[in-house]
Order: structure tokens, then C-alpha cells, then sequence
């Protein structure tokens, strides 16, 4: 996922249709992006949020544009006098959280509202058909809560308790259970006797099949026995 696009904007309570209309224009454009926030003081205290419609034409265009755009208003307290003014629009949905509305900066009568932009929540969303291990481990690292190893029997029949005592256990254990493989070299070691191979006896292996299957090679899994990652 690229970069986010941040933009501000302000619209004084008696600004023309025309300059609405400019705005429309570069905002069908900066919506092309992968990842917009648009924030601001739009002024339009006649808009319904819970049923997103308006009294006034000017504000109903408003939300057609919005609508258009694909972008969610995610500000759910008023903002100034009991009025929400002040908006926060993402085009993309989790891109925007921890919304908080209170306070006040110097001598503004309108409430201050506070977001954060999520971008690892947004780059997992979007990786998630190619990089499924990575969508997982992003899933993991928000769980409140950790699956830990419970107590463990030894050999003798008594609770292990203490991690390291667990984890020699195991060891143990899995050292029991598997058993050393053969070294893939030694397994294709040809047994030729006294035979001498030509160079046309020996498998032909060309660029482009090679080239081929690298290209299907997943990026995301581990290394493998030659100690080369992906």
C-alpha cells in the first residue's frame, strides 16, 4: 500500500455553489488515491449523520459527493454547540480510528477532534490475498490474550510447571519422535560404476524453465534447506 493522502479543508457557512462545485471536482480526483482522510470544517449543521439526509440542496449535494466518492464520516459527537461541523471522511473503511471529540485549542469555540490514521491495519487488509501469513501475524499481535503452554507431565509422571523446564521437555521429547534424514546430496549421488556419462546423457535443464518456476515461488514462506529465503 502506498502513502496516505491527508487534506484539509474549510467552508465558510455563506460560500457559493461555485466553489462548491471546484471542490467536488478535486475531490473526485485526490479520491482516486488507495488511501484518502479529508478532514474539516465543512458547515453543514443541517445534515442528519444517523440517516445521512439534509434539508438544505447545498448540503444534500454534499453527501451525493461523498457518497460518490466512496467516503465514510466516522465523527459521532457535535463538534461545536451541539452541532457536528467538523468532519473526518477516509474513503477506505478501518483506514481512520480512536476518534475523540473534547477539549479546545486556543480561542476556537469549536471542539477539537482527534483520530488516528491506521496505517498497518489498512496494509494488512490489503495484503491479505498475497501475504496470508502476514495478515495472521497482524491478527495475533492485537489479541488481548496469549495462549501459553500449560503444565506439562514428565517422564516420571510429576506437573512441570516452569517455562524452561517445559521447553527442555518438549525438546526432548521431539528429539525422540524425529529421526535424522538423509543428506540431500548423498541422495543423489549416481551410481555409475565404471560408466563414463557423456554430456548428452545428463539432464538438460534450460533458462526459461527455470525462470518459470522462480516465478512461482512465494515470497512470503520460509527458507529452505539451502539457507536461501525467497
Amino acid at each position: 500500500m502506498g502513502d496516505t493522502v491527508v487534506g484539509v479543508y474549510y467552508s465558510p457557512p455563506d460560500q457559493e455553489e461555485e466553489v462548491d462545485e471546484a471542490f467536488y471536482r478535486q475531490l473526485e480526483v485526490a479520491s482516486q488515491s488507495q488511501a484518502l482522510v479529508l478532514m474539516g470544517d465543512f458547515n453543514h449543521p443541517g445534515i442528519c449523520w444517523n440517516s445521512n439526509m439534509a434539508k438544505h440542496a447545498q448540503s444534500r449535494r454534499f453527501l451525493q459527493s461523498i457518497d460518490d466518492n466512496f467516503l465514510t464520516q466516522v465523527v459521532e459527537e457535535s463538534t461545536r454547540r451541539g452541532v457536528l461541523l467538523d468532519l473526518v471522511l477516509p474513503n477506505k473503511e478501518g483506514l481512520v480510528g480512536d476518534v475523540k471529540v473534547g477539549g479546545s485549542l486556543g480561542c476556537s469555540d469549536h471542539e477539537m477532534v482527534e483520530s488516528r490514521i491506521l496505517h498497518g491495519r489498512s496494509r494488512a487488509a490489503g495484503e491479505v490475498k498475497d501475504n496470508k501469513k502476514g495478515f495472521f501475524k497482524y491478527i495475533s499481535s492485537k489479541r488481548k490474550t496469549r495462549e501459553n503452554v500449560g503444565p506439562l507431565l514428565n517422564e516420571v509422571g510429576a506437573l512441570v510447571m516452569e517455562d524452561t523446564e517445559k521447553a527442555e521437555l518438549l525438546n526432548a521429547f521431539f528429539a525422540s519422535v524425529l529421526t535424522a534424514k538423509a543428506d540431500p546430496q548423498e541422495s543423489q549421488t549416481l551410481e555409475v560404476g565404471e560408466k563414463v556419462l557423456q554430456k548428452e546423457d545428463l539432464p538438460l535443464v534450460k533458462e526459461d524453465w527455470v525462470r518459470e518456476h522462480l516465478g512461482k515461488v512465494d515470497i512470503h514462506k520460509s527458507m529452505g534447506p539451502d539457507g536461501m529465503h525467497p
